[in-house]
Protein backbone atom coordinates (compact mmCIF):
# COMPACT_ATOMS: atom_id res chain seq x y z
CA UNK A 1 0.00 0.00 0.00
CA UNK A 2 1.31 3.45 -0.95
CA UNK A 3 0.61 6.14 1.63
CA UNK A 4 1.63 9.79 1.56
CA UNK A 5 1.44 12.03 4.61
CA UNK A 6 0.94 15.75 4.01
CA UNK A 7 1.16 18.79 6.27
CA UNK A 8 0.55 22.20 4.73
CA UNK A 9 -1.89 24.97 4.04
CA UNK A 10 -3.35 26.37 0.84
CA UNK A 11 -3.54 29.82 2.44
CA UNK A 12 0.16 29.75 3.53
CA UNK A 13 -0.52 30.60 7.18
CA UNK A 14 1.04 27.32 8.17
CA UNK A 15 4.63 26.53 9.07
CA UNK A 16 6.85 23.46 8.67
CA UNK A 17 4.91 21.98 5.77
CA UNK A 18 6.18 18.84 4.08
CA UNK A 19 5.47 15.28 2.95
CA UNK A 20 6.36 11.67 3.79
CA UNK A 21 5.97 8.48 1.75
CA UNK A 22 5.44 4.95 3.11
CA UNK A 23 5.13 1.89 0.87
CA UNK A 24 3.90 -1.39 2.37
CA UNK A 25 4.79 -0.16 5.85
CA UNK A 26 8.33 0.82 4.86
CA UNK A 27 9.45 4.40 5.23
CA UNK A 28 10.69 5.62 1.84
CA UNK A 29 11.35 9.33 2.19
CA UNK A 30 10.42 12.46 4.16
CA UNK A 31 11.20 16.10 3.46
CA UNK A 32 10.17 19.55 4.69
CA UNK A 33 9.14 22.07 2.08
CA UNK A 34 11.72 24.61 3.28
CA UNK A 35 14.49 22.28 2.08
CA UNK A 36 13.25 22.76 -1.45
CA UNK A 37 12.02 26.37 -1.44
CA UNK A 38 14.92 27.57 0.76
CA UNK A 39 12.46 29.60 2.87
CA UNK A 40 12.95 28.79 6.54
CA UNK A 41 9.85 27.30 8.24
CA UNK A 42 8.05 27.29 4.88
CA UNK A 43 4.33 26.92 5.47
CA UNK A 44 2.93 27.04 1.94
CA UNK A 45 1.28 23.95 0.55
CA UNK A 46 4.06 21.35 -0.01
CA UNK A 47 3.83 20.99 -3.79
CA UNK A 48 7.58 20.43 -4.12
CA UNK A 49 7.73 17.99 -1.18
CA UNK A 50 4.96 15.86 -2.68
CA UNK A 51 6.74 15.77 -6.05
CA UNK A 52 10.05 14.95 -4.35
CA UNK A 53 8.56 12.08 -2.34
CA UNK A 54 6.60 10.56 -5.18
CA UNK A 55 9.50 10.44 -7.63
CA UNK A 56 8.42 8.00 -10.35
CA UNK A 57 5.23 7.01 -8.51
CA UNK A 58 2.09 8.42 -10.11
CA UNK A 59 -0.49 10.21 -7.99
CA UNK A 60 -3.09 7.80 -9.36
CA UNK A 61 -1.21 4.94 -7.67
CA UNK A 62 -1.42 6.39 -4.16
CA UNK A 63 -3.79 4.41 -1.92
CA UNK A 64 -4.10 6.79 1.05
CA UNK A 65 -3.49 10.50 1.50
CA UNK A 66 -3.08 11.19 5.22
CA UNK A 67 -3.59 14.93 5.62
CA UNK A 68 -3.14 16.91 8.82
CA UNK A 69 -4.42 20.50 8.54
CA UNK A 70 -2.54 23.46 9.92
CA UNK A 71 -3.54 24.37 13.50
CA UNK A 72 -4.39 27.90 12.32
CA UNK A 73 -6.54 26.84 9.38
CA UNK A 74 -10.19 27.81 9.55
CA UNK A 75 -12.91 25.43 8.49
CA UNK A 76 -13.29 26.82 4.95
CA UNK A 77 -9.58 26.40 4.21
CA UNK A 78 -9.64 22.81 5.45
CA UNK A 79 -12.51 22.00 3.08
CA UNK A 80 -10.75 23.80 0.22
CA UNK A 81 -7.59 21.74 0.78
CA UNK A 82 -9.55 18.49 0.92
CA UNK A 83 -11.20 19.30 -2.40
CA UNK A 84 -7.80 20.00 -3.94
CA UNK A 85 -6.35 16.71 -2.66
CA UNK A 86 -9.37 14.85 -4.01
CA UNK A 87 -8.74 16.31 -7.46
CA UNK A 88 -5.02 15.43 -7.40
CA UNK A 89 -5.14 11.92 -5.90
CA UNK A 90 -8.24 10.63 -7.64
CA UNK A 91 -7.89 6.97 -6.59
CA UNK A 92 -6.78 7.53 -3.00
CA UNK A 93 -8.71 7.37 0.23
CA UNK A 94 -8.41 10.70 2.03
CA UNK A 95 -7.73 10.59 5.76
CA UNK A 96 -7.96 13.67 7.97
CA UNK A 97 -5.53 13.01 10.83
CA UNK A 98 -5.41 14.99 14.08
CA UNK A 99 -2.33 17.14 14.64
CA UNK A 100 -1.76 15.55 18.05
CA UNK A 101 -2.22 12.01 16.76
CA UNK A 102 0.50 12.85 14.23
CA UNK A 103 2.80 14.10 17.00
CA UNK A 104 2.12 11.00 19.08
CA UNK A 105 2.66 8.62 16.15
CA UNK A 106 5.90 10.38 15.16
CA UNK A 107 7.46 9.63 18.55
CA UNK A 108 5.89 6.26 19.34
CA UNK A 109 6.81 4.57 16.05
CA UNK A 110 10.37 5.89 16.07
CA UNK A 111 10.97 4.86 19.68
CA UNK A 112 12.88 1.68 20.63
CA UNK A 113 10.18 0.77 23.15
CA UNK A 114 7.66 -1.97 22.45
CA UNK A 115 5.32 -0.52 25.03
CA UNK A 116 5.06 2.62 27.09
CA UNK A 117 3.24 5.93 27.34
CA UNK A 118 3.34 9.18 25.40
CA UNK A 119 2.62 12.86 25.94
CA UNK A 120 2.26 15.70 23.43
CA UNK A 121 2.63 19.37 24.36
CA UNK A 122 2.69 22.21 21.83
CA UNK A 123 1.41 25.67 20.98
CA UNK A 124 -1.82 24.40 19.45
CA UNK A 125 -3.15 21.36 17.68
CA UNK A 126 -5.95 21.08 15.18
CA UNK A 127 -9.28 22.76 15.53
CA UNK A 128 -11.98 20.46 16.91
CA UNK A 129 -15.09 20.48 14.80
CA UNK A 130 -18.50 21.23 16.25
CA UNK A 131 -20.51 18.72 14.24
CA UNK A 132 -23.78 20.58 14.86
CA UNK A 133 -22.92 24.01 13.47
CA UNK A 134 -20.04 22.71 11.29
CA UNK A 135 -17.53 25.21 12.71
CA UNK A 136 -14.28 25.08 14.68
CA UNK A 137 -14.45 26.60 18.16
CA UNK A 138 -11.70 24.80 20.09
CA UNK A 139 -8.19 23.51 19.53
CA UNK A 140 -6.12 20.62 20.82
CA UNK A 141 -3.59 21.53 23.50
CA UNK A 142 -2.07 18.36 24.90
CA UNK A 143 -2.67 14.65 24.62
CA UNK A 144 -1.63 11.51 26.42
CA UNK A 145 -1.81 7.77 25.90
CA UNK A 146 -0.44 4.26 26.14
CA UNK A 147 0.86 1.92 23.44
CA UNK A 148 1.89 -1.69 23.00
CA UNK A 149 3.20 -2.42 19.51
CA UNK A 150 3.08 -6.22 19.76
CA UNK A 151 -0.54 -6.14 20.90
CA UNK A 152 -1.57 -3.44 18.43
CA UNK A 153 -2.62 -1.05 21.20
CA UNK A 154 -2.49 2.73 20.76
CA UNK A 155 -4.75 4.50 23.25
CA UNK A 156 -4.97 8.24 22.56
CA UNK A 157 -6.67 10.77 24.84
CA UNK A 158 -6.90 14.54 24.64
CA UNK A 159 -6.22 16.12 28.02
CA UNK A 160 -7.22 19.68 27.24
CA UNK A 161 -8.85 21.88 24.65
CA UNK A 162 -8.64 25.66 24.55
CA UNK A 163 -11.01 28.45 23.58
CA UNK A 164 -10.59 32.17 22.92
CA UNK A 165 -11.38 34.96 25.39
CA UNK A 166 -12.29 38.47 24.25
CA UNK A 167 -10.88 41.41 26.22
CA UNK A 168 -10.34 45.14 25.76
CA UNK A 169 -6.74 46.04 24.94
CA UNK A 170 -5.06 49.20 26.33
CA UNK A 171 -5.80 51.00 23.06
CA UNK A 172 -9.51 50.34 23.54
CA UNK A 173 -9.77 47.73 20.79
CA UNK A 174 -11.13 44.24 21.30
CA UNK A 175 -8.45 41.57 21.32
CA UNK A 176 -8.35 37.81 21.89
CA UNK A 177 -6.33 35.76 24.32
CA UNK A 178 -6.10 31.99 24.57
CA UNK A 179 -7.65 30.58 27.69
CA UNK A 180 -7.61 27.03 28.91
CA UNK A 181 -5.60 24.71 31.12
CA UNK A 182 -2.10 23.37 30.57
CA UNK A 183 -1.42 25.60 27.54
CA UNK A 184 2.37 25.45 27.92
CA UNK A 185 3.22 26.06 24.29
CA UNK A 186 0.97 29.09 23.98
CA UNK A 187 2.45 30.59 27.18
CA UNK A 188 6.06 30.18 26.10
CA UNK A 189 5.50 31.19 22.48
CA UNK A 190 3.50 34.32 23.32
CA UNK A 191 5.95 35.69 25.89
CA UNK A 192 8.90 34.84 23.62
CA UNK A 193 7.26 36.91 20.91
CA UNK A 194 6.88 39.89 23.25
CA UNK A 195 10.49 39.63 24.51
CA UNK A 196 11.93 39.35 21.01
CA UNK A 197 10.08 42.43 19.81
CA UNK A 198 11.44 44.37 22.79
CA UNK A 199 14.96 43.08 22.25
CA UNK A 200 14.99 43.82 18.51
CA UNK A 201 12.88 47.00 18.73
CA UNK A 202 10.35 45.78 16.19
CA UNK A 203 6.55 45.73 16.18
CA UNK A 204 5.81 42.52 14.26
CA UNK A 205 6.00 38.83 15.02
CA UNK A 206 8.95 36.73 13.88
CA UNK A 207 8.33 32.99 13.75
CA UNK A 208 10.65 30.44 15.34
CA UNK A 209 12.42 32.58 17.92
CA UNK A 210 11.70 30.38 20.97
CA UNK A 211 15.15 28.78 20.81
CA UNK A 212 16.79 32.20 20.77
CA UNK A 213 14.87 33.28 23.87
CA UNK A 214 15.77 30.03 25.64
CA UNK A 215 19.42 30.80 24.94
CA UNK A 216 18.99 34.44 25.95
CA UNK A 217 17.72 33.34 29.36
CA UNK A 218 21.22 32.24 30.33
CA UNK A 219 22.32 35.89 30.30
CA UNK A 220 19.61 37.26 32.59
CA UNK A 221 19.81 35.23 35.78
CA UNK A 222 18.37 36.84 38.87
CA UNK A 223 16.37 35.80 41.92
CA UNK A 224 12.77 35.28 40.75
CA UNK A 225 11.57 34.07 44.16
CA UNK A 226 9.40 37.13 44.79
CA UNK A 227 8.29 37.69 41.20
CA UNK A 228 4.71 37.34 39.99
CA UNK A 229 3.99 33.67 39.25
CA UNK A 230 2.22 33.53 35.86
CA UNK A 231 0.22 30.39 36.61
CA UNK A 232 -1.75 28.60 39.33
CA UNK A 233 -1.43 24.89 40.08
CA UNK A 234 -4.52 22.82 40.83
CA UNK A 235 -3.04 21.67 44.15
CA UNK A 236 -2.40 25.26 45.25
CA UNK A 237 -5.85 26.41 44.18
CA UNK A 238 -7.58 23.66 46.14
CA UNK A 239 -5.67 24.55 49.32
CA UNK A 240 -5.57 28.35 49.10
CA UNK A 241 -8.99 29.09 47.61
CA UNK A 242 -11.19 26.07 48.30
CA UNK A 243 -9.56 25.07 51.61
CA UNK A 244 -9.43 21.44 50.48
CA UNK A 245 -6.65 19.04 51.42
CA UNK A 246 -6.76 17.13 48.15
CA UNK A 247 -8.01 17.98 44.64
CA UNK A 248 -9.06 14.80 42.82
CA UNK A 249 -10.32 15.94 39.42
CA UNK A 250 -8.24 13.67 37.20
CA UNK A 251 -5.34 15.15 35.26
CA UNK A 252 -3.25 17.85 36.98
CA UNK A 253 -3.97 21.44 35.99
CA UNK A 254 -1.71 24.41 35.39
CA UNK A 255 -3.84 27.48 34.69
CA UNK A 256 -1.83 30.31 33.14
CA UNK A 257 -2.82 33.93 33.64
CA UNK A 258 -4.02 35.85 30.61
CA UNK A 259 -1.29 37.18 28.38
CA UNK A 260 -2.08 40.85 28.99
CA UNK A 261 -1.65 40.42 32.76
CA UNK A 262 1.75 38.73 32.36
CA UNK A 263 2.93 41.38 29.91
CA UNK A 264 1.74 44.15 32.23
CA UNK A 265 3.90 42.68 35.00
CA UNK A 266 6.98 42.47 32.78
CA UNK A 267 6.43 46.03 31.54
CA UNK A 268 6.17 47.52 35.04
CA UNK A 269 9.09 45.46 36.39
CA UNK A 270 11.52 47.10 33.95
CA UNK A 271 13.30 43.82 33.33
CA UNK A 272 15.90 43.71 30.59
CA UNK A 273 15.06 41.34 27.71
CA UNK A 274 17.60 38.94 29.19
CA UNK A 275 15.90 39.04 32.59
CA UNK A 276 12.46 38.62 31.01
CA UNK A 277 13.79 35.58 29.15
CA UNK A 278 15.12 34.11 32.39
CA UNK A 279 11.82 34.85 34.14
CA UNK A 280 9.95 33.05 31.35
CA UNK A 281 12.28 30.06 31.19
CA UNK A 282 12.36 29.40 34.94
CA UNK A 283 8.60 29.68 35.40
CA UNK A 284 8.05 27.51 32.32
CA UNK A 285 10.39 24.87 33.72
CA UNK A 286 8.72 24.93 37.13
CA UNK A 287 5.25 24.63 35.58
CA UNK A 288 6.08 21.81 33.18
CA UNK A 289 8.01 19.84 35.82
CA UNK A 290 5.04 20.07 38.17
CA UNK A 291 2.63 18.97 35.44
CA UNK A 292 4.68 16.02 34.20
CA UNK A 293 5.65 14.96 37.74
CA UNK A 294 1.97 14.73 38.63
CA UNK A 295 1.21 12.79 35.42
CA UNK A 296 4.05 10.39 36.24
CA UNK A 297 2.24 9.27 39.39
CA UNK A 298 -0.82 7.83 37.65
CA UNK A 299 -0.56 8.12 33.85
CA UNK A 300 2.98 8.02 32.47
CA UNK A 301 5.09 4.86 32.53
CA UNK A 302 8.83 4.55 33.09
CA UNK A 303 9.39 4.37 29.31
CA UNK A 304 7.88 7.49 27.80
CA UNK A 305 7.70 9.17 24.39
CA UNK A 306 7.40 12.95 24.07
CA UNK A 307 6.48 15.08 21.05
CA UNK A 308 5.23 18.56 20.24
CA UNK A 309 7.12 21.85 20.01
CA UNK A 310 7.43 22.17 23.80
CA UNK A 311 9.98 19.36 23.72
CA UNK A 312 12.39 21.43 21.67
CA UNK A 313 13.17 23.22 24.95
CA UNK A 314 16.33 21.35 25.84
CA UNK A 315 16.81 23.13 29.16
CA UNK A 316 13.43 21.90 30.37
CA UNK A 317 13.95 18.43 28.85
CA UNK A 318 17.06 17.81 30.94
CA UNK A 319 15.05 18.36 34.12
CA UNK A 320 12.68 15.54 33.13
CA UNK A 321 15.32 12.83 33.04
CA UNK A 322 15.18 11.89 36.76
CA UNK A 323 11.44 11.21 36.46
CA UNK A 324 11.71 8.31 33.99
CA UNK A 325 13.81 5.28 33.18
CA UNK A 326 13.89 5.99 29.43
CA UNK A 327 12.78 9.03 27.43
CA UNK A 328 12.38 9.16 23.66
CA UNK A 329 12.09 12.46 21.78
CA UNK A 330 12.44 12.30 17.98
CA UNK A 331 14.72 14.78 16.16
CA UNK A 332 11.56 16.48 14.84
CA UNK A 333 9.21 16.87 17.86
CA UNK A 334 7.81 20.11 16.39
CA UNK A 335 5.51 20.43 13.38
CA UNK A 336 8.21 19.32 10.94
CA UNK A 337 7.36 15.80 12.15
CA UNK A 338 3.61 16.07 11.50
CA UNK A 339 3.63 14.78 7.91
CA UNK A 340 5.76 11.83 9.03
CA UNK A 341 3.30 11.16 11.85
CA UNK A 342 0.33 11.30 9.49
CA UNK A 343 1.87 8.75 7.11
CA UNK A 344 3.07 6.33 9.79
CA UNK A 345 -0.31 6.53 11.55
CA UNK A 346 -2.16 5.61 8.35
CA UNK A 347 0.27 2.71 7.82
CA UNK A 348 -0.30 1.48 11.37
CA UNK A 349 -4.09 1.73 11.07
CA UNK A 350 -3.88 -0.16 7.77
CA UNK A 351 -2.35 -3.11 9.69
CA UNK A 352 1.01 -2.80 7.99
CA UNK A 353 4.28 -3.73 9.67
CA UNK A 354 6.13 -0.47 10.26
CA UNK A 355 9.78 -0.34 9.19
CA UNK A 356 11.75 2.79 10.10
CA UNK A 357 15.39 3.60 9.16
CA UNK A 358 17.92 3.12 11.95
CA UNK A 359 19.00 6.77 11.83
CA UNK A 360 15.72 8.67 12.17
CA UNK A 361 17.53 11.99 11.77
CA UNK A 362 18.22 11.15 8.12
CA UNK A 363 14.94 10.50 6.34
CA UNK A 364 15.68 12.00 2.93
CA UNK A 365 16.71 10.28 -0.26
CA UNK A 366 20.03 8.54 -0.81
CA UNK A 367 22.27 10.27 -3.35
CA UNK A 368 25.13 8.74 -5.30
CA UNK A 369 28.47 10.52 -5.58
CA UNK A 370 27.65 11.29 -9.21
CA UNK A 371 24.34 12.93 -8.28
CA UNK A 372 26.09 15.05 -5.66
CA UNK A 373 28.76 16.06 -8.16
CA UNK A 374 26.13 17.05 -10.72
CA UNK A 375 24.28 19.16 -8.16
CA UNK A 376 27.51 20.97 -7.22
CA UNK A 377 28.33 21.63 -10.87
CA UNK A 378 24.95 23.32 -11.32
CA UNK A 379 26.06 25.93 -8.76
CA UNK A 380 29.37 26.70 -10.47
Amino acid sequence: MKIIGIHGSLDSRNHDSGATLFVDGNHIVSIDEDRLTRKKYEGAFPYKSIEYCLGDIKKDDIDIVAYSPSPVEIDEIVKKTINYLRSEFINAKLWLVSHHICHAASTVFTSPFNSGSFLTLDGAGNGIWDFVDKKIHQRERNSIGYFDKDKGIFNFHRINLSTLRLYTAPNGELATSECGTNIFGWFYESICDWIYQKKMNIDHRVFGIEGKIMGLSSYGKFDIKDSFVPYVKSTEFSKDFLDCDNYQYGYPIVQFHYLNRIVDFLETSNYTPEQSAYYLQKHYEDAIIYFISELRKDYLSEDVCFAGGCFLNINANTLLRPLFKNIHIPPYPNDSGVHFGAAVWASYKSKERIEIPYNIALLGKYYTDKEIENAINLLL
